[in-house]
């Protein structure tokens, strides 16, 4: 699979998903208007519609040009500020939410999906077969986690379960493995 390729150039990506470019650059937010504005995202509106290979044409950008630290971050901010599902009270309805998110704010086309499995009381594995970076869907398969951890748990360990086998080099699939 091609890195930051649409699987359907007709997809489209709810606005205020794109917002998330925005909170996740945190004290570079004008850099991510400027690269919002490069690739024809200018000032996204939370209930508009706009191309998914636009913004994956951002990550790319970003990427490039900040690393992908700032990719992770961004997956992070997604949960604050996509659509999602209501009714979500512990880490493995919340981290089995993602796929719903993932369709509530796609339309058009081919988007691929992210599939919840429950290893047990302590492990989920998460697979995502999707065009977005591997860094991408670490944050916010992260930050869901720990948003939804047990009480008593001080952090969840988000980790690659085969990271050679990822979208980084060119696998159609990322697996990640949940453990707290």
């Amino acid at each position: 699979m091609a890195k930051f390729e649409a699987f359907d150039p007709d997809v489209e990506v709810r606005g205020r998903v794109l917002t998330s470019v925005l909170s996740g650059m945190g004290v570079l937010q004008k850099k991510a208007h400027e690269i919002l504005m490069m690739h024809g995202v200018d000032n996204p509106q939370p209930d508009s519609w706009y191309s998914q290979q636009a913004w994956l044409d951002c990550f790319e950008t970003i990427e490039k040009s900040l690393g992908t630290k700032v990719l992770f971050d961004i997956g992070a901010k997604i949960y604050e500020s996509a659509q999602w599902p209501e009714g979500i009270n512990n880490i493995q309805s919340a981290l089995c939410s993602i796929n719903k998110a993932y369709q509530l704010n796609h339309r058009g086309g081919e988007i691929g999906f992210y599939k919840c499995q429950v290893l047990d009381e302590n492990r989920i594995q998460m697979t995502c077969r999707n065009p977005y970076p591997c860094e991408f869907d670490h944050g916010l398969i992260t930050s869901v986690a720990n948003r939804f951890r047990p009480e008593g748990v001080f952090m969840v360990e988000v980790q690659h379960e085969v990271p050679e086998k990822c979208r980084k080099n060119l696998c159609k699939e990322c697996i990640f493995l949940v453990a707290w």
